[in-house]
């Protein structure tokens, strides 16, 4: 146990700020048998934190709101895990979908687009993406 809680130290002095450092450290601790056995737990977590950063926000504490959603990045990243899902792959795809469905809504609004309202842009948007979903069916 000494050797797992030298890595662990060793962890938390190196600041480890990316993903891969939670991995790191969610593989340690699961040693200790500190894991998650369903997504119902990690759900549960999160809606947990995503609570807790609710309040930070109406507190304004800066501070506190940046712990907050770090909470939050960390257990999904560990749902990413747990999933066995490479969160950058799910991101970069995320991102394109985005992208394209923009391009469809500045198709649509043409040289009006700084002109939609935020209820123009969610019409767009279920346009957007209903002509993806038939073009990917």
């Amino acid at each position: 146990h000494r050797d797992l809680h030298l890595s662990i130290r060793r962890q938390r002095q190196m600041c480890i700020r990316d993903r891969v450092g939670t991995d790191k450290i969610t593989n340690v601790v699961k040693e200790y048998g500190f894991k998650w056995e369903s997504t119902d737990q990690i759900f549960e977590k999160l809606e947990e934190e995503i609570n807790e950063l609710k309040e930070a926000i109406k507190s304004k504490n800066d501070s506190e709101i940046k712990n907050e959603f770090g909470d939050i990045y960390f257990t999904l990243l560990n749902l990413s895990n747990f999933l066995k899902i490479n969160p950058e792959s799910a991101l970069q795809k995320t991102n394109k979908k985005f992208l394209d469905r923009f391009s469809i809504i500045e198709h649509h609004a043409g040289d009006n687009i700084k002109k939609q309202t935020p209820k123009d842009f969610q019409r767009l948007w279920q346009i957007a993406k209903k002509t993806l979903m038939k073009k990917n069916s």
